[in-house]
C-alpha cells in the first residue's frame, strides 16, 4: 500500500523537450527537417509514410473535425481505419500496417526528443525529474522510516523514461508491475499507455521492459544533452529463444484498449489497487481528456467508495479544468477539496514538496 500517489501526464515530461501529444506532428516535421541523420531506413520509411498519410488527411478531410496534429488522435483512428478498412481516400494497402509504423515513430520521437544534461562526460537525468525524486520522493520515505515503495506509488501517462532515468540515477528501485505477482521491491510506476522501453515477446506474449544496462546514448558535438534511443535496443533483447519485436508498446487514448488488456492487464490491474489504497493522490500535468474514456473508469473504479482519501492536489497550467473534468468522476461521496497549483511541472516543485510534508 502506497499512502502518497502520484499521476503524471504530458505536462510533467515536457520540461525535458517531449513534445506535447498536440504538437508532436510538428516535431515530427522538425527531426525529419534537421536531425534526420539520426533516422535508420526503415525509421526514414515510417516518417514518411505517416507524414504523407497526415498530408492526404488534411487535403480530403479537410472540413473533418479530426486532429491532424494530434499523435494519439492519429494513432486512434488508425486503429479504427484498419478496422473497418476505410480513412477518407486511403483504402487497402495504404491502412495495412499504419498504427504499428506510427507507433514506431511515436517511439523514436520520444526518444530523440529526451533531453539528458551531460557535464564532465556524465549523463544525467532531465533537470524537473530529477529535482522530483530528490526534493519529494526521497524525503517522503525517509520522514516516514519506511521503504519508499510503502509510501510512494507513480502512475504515468508518458512514453518516455526520463523518469526512470532520474530514479536509476538516485539509486531509487522501481517497478513496472508487467507480472504478478510483483516480486521487486520499490516504487511502483505504473505506465498505464505503454513505454518506449518495453517490447512484446512474439511467442509468449510477455511484455518485457529493457533495462538501463542495455541503454545506447548518443552525444553530438552541438548539443549540450544527449540523446537514447531505446527503441533500437528492444530488438537485441530477446525471450523464448527470439527476439522481441521492434515496436514498442504504445498504447493511445482510444476507443478500444481491448487488443491490448492480455498485454497490460497487470499493470491496469495493479494502477487500480493502488488509487484504491491511496491517502494523498497529487495529479500533475494530466488534463484528464475526455477521449481516455479507459482511465476515466479505471479511476471511477479505483475511488468507487474510498473514505480513506485525504488529500488531492492538482498541479496543471488550468487547473481549474482539470478539477472540473474530475468531480463527476470522484463523486459526491469523497468530500476533498482539491489545492489547485496553476504551473509548469518544473515551477510547481516547491508547492507540491510543502504539501506532502
Amino acid at each position: 500500500m502506497a499512502r502518497t500517489v502520484f499521476v503524471l501526464g504530458a505536462g510533467a515530461s515536457a520540461h525535458s523537450g517531449v513534445p506535447v501529444m498536440s504538437s508532436f506532428i510538428r516535431e515530427v516535421k522538425r527531426l525529419q527537417r534537421e536531425r534526420s541523420a539520426l533516422f535508420d531506413d526503415s525509421l526514414r520509411s515510417d516518417v514518411t509514410r505517416l507524414l504523407n498519410t497526415v498530408s492526404r488527411l488534411d487535403a480530403t478531410m479537410a472540413k473533418s473535425p479530426i486532429e491532424s496534429g494530434n499523435i494519439e488522435t492519429l494513432l486512434a483512428i488508425f486503429e479504427m481505419a484498419e478496422l473497418v478498412g476505410r480513412l477518407g481516400s486511403l483504402e487497402g494497402k495504404d491502412l495495412q500496417g499504419l498504427s504499428e509504423s506510427t507507433r514506431r515513430v511515436v517511439a523514436a520521437t520520444v526518444a530523440l526528443t529526451t533531453q539528458l544534461p551531460v557535464e564532465n562526460k556524465n549523463i544525467y537525468p532531465p533537470v524537473g525529474y530529477a529535482r522530483f525524486v530528490e526534493e519529494i520522493l526521497l524525503p517522503l520515505s525517509q520522514s516516514h522510516g519506511h521503504r519508499i515503495g510503502n509510501e510512494v506509488a507513480i502512475l504515468s501517462f508518458n512514453y518516455d523514461i526520463g523518469l526512470e532515468k532520474a530514479l536509476h540515477h538516485y539509486s531509487v528501485p522501481y517497478h513496472y508491475s508487467l507480472s504478478y505477482p510483483q516480486q521487486s521491491q520499490g516504487i511502483t510506476l505504473c505506465k498505464l499507455h505503454g513505454s518506449i522501453n518495453w517490447g512484446l515477446c512474439g511467442s509468449c506474449g510477455q511484455v518485457h521492459s529493457v533495462d538501463f544496462s542495455n541503454e545506447l546514448y548518443r552525444r553530438f558535438d552541438d548539443l549540450s544533452y544527449a540523446l537514447i534511443r531505446f527503441d533500437s535496443a528492444l530488438v537485441n533483447f530477446s525471450c523464448c529463444g527470439v527476439k522481441l519485436s521492434g515496436t514498442p508498446i504504445i498504447i493511445p487514448p482510444s476507443w478500444d484498449k481491448s487488443r491490448d488488456r492480455l498485454k497490460l492487464q497487470t499493470v491496469w490491474q495493479q494502477a487500480a489497487r493502488t488509487l484504491a489504497d491511496a491517502n494523498n493522490l497529487i495529479i500533475i500535468g494530466y488534463s484528464l481528456p475526455k477521449s481516455d474514456s479507459f482511465f476515466h473508469s479505471l479511476f471511477a473504479l479505483g475511488v468507487e467508495g474510498h473514505a480513506d482519501l485525504e488529500r488531492l492536489a492538482i498541479c496543471d497550467l488550468n487547473p481549474n479544468a482539470v478539477s472540473a473534468r474530475l468531480a463527476p468522476i470522484l463523486g459526491p461521496r469523497i468530500e476533498v477539496h482539491p489545492m489547485l497549483i496553476g504551473a509548469k511541472f518544473e515551477d510547481s516543485l516547491s508547492s507540491i514538496q510543502k504539501y506532502t510534508k
